[in-house]
């Protein structure tokens, strides 16, 4: 039997496995540690979706809601290895869509962009699939993955479900709050200031 549901016991089996999947997806300079990660789903700030067949967590995401913007950011999603290519993924995404929908917000998340990196097909294949449910890529705007562990920040592309055109205002408020929030950074830090050169440069 397949089920969605938001978990909220962050010390339960099944946050585990979540947890397992989170961490062989996401290299250790992407992703907060699993303290971290509990203390915001405890506290409110961060909310985890999960995804079961057979009593087996094989899917997970990680959502936070952007104060002072309307929209939840997609901050992390994943599927175990047995579950790829099962057409689960596309089930999962369609559960999240309506879950964002249900709060009355949109949803935002940053994916690898193809320039960049030696994956272009993979980085490609995920856009795509994005594309599938109806998102928007915000067109010539690099935004700055930061590295956790001080290394280059990495270059990503912004997408929206449903989609949606953000002017200047909106863009530059938008990645205020995912780097004021998710990474305690200011407008003097470096993934922040590439992000606004790029914005000069492109958009």
């Amino acid at each position: 039997m397949l089920s969605f549901y938001e978990l909220t016991d962050t010390e339960c089996l099944d946050f585990e496995g979540a947890m397992e999947i989170y961490i062989e997806a996401f290299p250790a300079h992407e992703r907060p540690s699993i303290a971290i990660i509990k203390d915001r789903i405890n506290s409110g700030a961060e909310r985890l979706i999960i995804g079961k067949q057979d009593d087996k967590v094989g899917l997970m995401a990680l959502l936070w809601k952007l104060a002072s913007t309307r929209f939840i950011l997609l901050d992390f999603l994943a599927t175990a290895a047995p579950f790829r290519g099962t057409g689960i993924g596309g089930n999962f995404m369609e559960f999240i869509m309506n879950w964002t929908t249900s709060q009355n917000e949109n949803l935002l998340f940053e994916v690898e962009h193809p320039d960049f990196g030696e994956n272009t097909e993979q980085r490609l294949k995920r856009i795509r699939f994005y594309e599938k449910y109806g998102a928007n890529t915000i067109k010539d705007v690099i935004y700055y993955l930061p590295d956790l562990e001080g290394g280059e920040p990495k270059e990503m592309l912004i997408m929206t479900i449903p989609a949606i055109d953000l002017d200047l205002k909106e863009l530059k408020q938008v990645v205020k709050a995912i780097y004021q929030q998710l990474y305690s950074l200011g407008e003097g830090d470096e993934p922040f200031r590439k992000f606004i050169l790029s914005l000069e440069l492109g958009f």
